[in-house]
């Protein structure tokens, strides 16, 4: 712990010590002739997920992934959970059209 906290205060003291106005690159110019990548590389999904979790994750052959499990959940009907009446309401009103004049 204290190896981290040395290290962060000599960081900031570093930092504090560079002016941003001695590093202006404004006329700077840059015309490049040859372009190259640093670096390249493939990820996937699966490089992401863990060993634990990949356990659920299948990919089907054209690449397509999928979650798989086999847990059988629980099931109920609704109507033993709550009743609802057997209610119905009739309700009419009239509507006073006036024809327009």
């Amino acid at each position: 712990m204290f190896f981290r906290a040395f290290t962060v205060v000599c960081v900031l003291s570093l930092v504090s010590c560079i002016d941003n106005k001695d590093y202006t690159f404004d006329s700077l110019t840059l015309t490049p002739t040859l372009a190259f990548p640093l670096a390249y590389g493939d990820i996937s999904i699966l490089d992401l997920v863990s060993d634990k979790d990949s356990t659920y994750l299948k990919v089907y052959s054209d690449g397509l992934l999928y979650f798989s499990y086999s847990q059988t959940l629980p099931s109920q009907d609704v109507n033993s959970l709550f009743k609802l009446p057997n209610s119905s309401t009739n309700f009419g009103f009239d509507l006073n059209l006036v024809p327009a004049t």
